[in-house]
């Protein structure tokens, strides 16, 4: 991150940045500015151990609190951490093991800037293009950003970083974001921790692949939090899941997934099985326009109630928006231009298993293997992904594959 102060000998102890958790006993990530002591300080604890890193300010200010703009870089290579500024030589401690964000854990948070956790240690100046990088950058990288010209758009790796805030455009809250209560989970698989909350007793049952989750068509949901691992933007995506249910053409409509808003002007994902008239049924709707399309069921049954399990994948592509089901595309209808998520100031929520947000449409059946897929599948891929189980490649960001339930949230959620 870029940051910029003013320090004295008696300016009090300012956080850069903080993350994961407070106290003794929680893993943790900090760096703060120590004019006292003439310093930047950073601390990294993990599950099994810690790592203290000081680095004295060499010039005539304090802390370089001059003023002007400086470059603080924190990376963890293997067991070393560095801590530097402006690209000269860091320091280096070595010995750190185990993970700052361990699988299981309680209370962990996420990441602040510009002060601690709990609202203390507040920094008084500016900061500008804070990023985390999932590796750790080449000293060759390092120099090159910290000589990016001032108020260009910084000579950065090409690789995207996994968290990036560039402050730009003056916003400062574009969503209100829909928080889902705590509870009863089950975990994702990808790195992004998107961990699901389970609502109303939702339990494992043998699946197509391993365990699925049996939903009560009462009460029973899953709720992932809305972030960037689930905002779909404008580009093209795939979300896709097992599905086995019951019915009859006087079974009413159940939804599979619901996603973003509800109502007709917001920004919204649903799809829902419709017996009564025999289909599954889906609607995408971004600032622009809304289009709807529909698979219908081809045998002797209601909206593929068969008591049999079958693949479903709704995808944007090209274009056009496609509803799959059992590897062939029933439903394709030109997809509408534009964001299914951002730059709305509505309260939009995450994505919703089983049940609209509002409760109503209930799933009676069992959902397994739940992704969604930063791209539009092609057929190869959607036939691996059938018959395999299996996607090569990094473009899934959410992967419930209800092998499990807990009774509590997991604690990177």
């Amino acid at each position: 991150m870029w940051f910029r102060y003013a320090a004295g000998s008696t300016t009090p102890d300012q956080a850069l940045v903080w993350a994961y958790g407070t106290g003794s006993s929680s893993p943790q990530l900090w760096v703060r500015a120590q004019p006292s002591q003439d310093r930047l300080y950073a601390w990294v604890q993990t599950d099994t151990g810690t790592a203290a890193v000081a680095l004295p300010d060499a010039t005539s200010t304090r802390s370089f609190g001059d003023g002007a703009w400086h470059l603080m870089t924190l990376t963890r290579s293997a067991d070393k951490v560095s801590l530097g500024v402006d690209a000269r030589t860091p320091v280096t401690v070595s010995g750190l093991t185990g993970s700052l964000t361990p699988a299981q854990g309680s209370g962990q948070q996420g990441v602040r800037v510009g002060s601690k956790l709990d609202d203390t240690s507040v920094f008084d100046g500016d900061v500008d293009e804070f990023r985390i990088y999932h590796r750790a950058l080449t000293t060759a990288e390092i120099s090159t950003v910290a000589g990016s010209t001032a108020g260009s758009s910084g000579s950065y790796p090409a690789d995207l970083p996994a968290l990036w805030w560039s402050f730009e455009n003056q916003y400062t809250g574009a969503k209100d974001v829909v928080r889902p209560a705590a509870g009863p989970a089950t975990p994702d698989s990808t790195v992004h921790c998107g961990h699901g909350f389970v609502r109303g007793g939702a339990a494992t049952v043998p699946g197509r692949f391993g365990n699925a989750l049996a939903f009560d068509g009462s009460n029973d949901a899953v709720d992932l939090p809305y972030g960037a691992a689930t905002a779909l933007g404008s580009a093209d995506f795939t979300v896709s899941t097992w599905l086995k249910y019951s019915a009859t053409t006087a079974s009413p409509d159940q939804v599979l997934v619901w996603a973003y808003g509800t109502g007709a002007s917001e920004r919204q994902i649903w799809l829902r099985a419709q017996p009564a008239q025999d289909r599954l049924y889906a609607a995408f709707e971004t600032d622009t326009a809304t289009t709807v399309v529909a698979a219908v069921d081809g045998s002797g049954e209601a909206g593929f109630g068969d008591g049999a399990w079958h693949h479903v994948a709704l995808q944007r592509a090209d274009g056009q928006l496609r509803l799959i089901v059992d590897g062939v595309t029933l439903g394709s209808a030109a997809a509408p231009a534009g964001s299914v998520t951002t730059g709305d100031t509505y309260a939009v929520d995450g994505f919703r298993l089983g049940a609209k947000p509002d409760g109503t449409n209930p799933l009676t059946g069992s959902l397994d293997e739940f992704r969604i897929t930063r791209k539009a599948l092609s057929a190869d891929g959607l036939t691996t992904l059938r018959t395999q189980n299996s996607l090569p490649g990094t473009a899934t960001s959410t992967w419930l594959p209800f092998q499990v339930t807990t009774g509590a949230e997991f604690g990177r959620m």
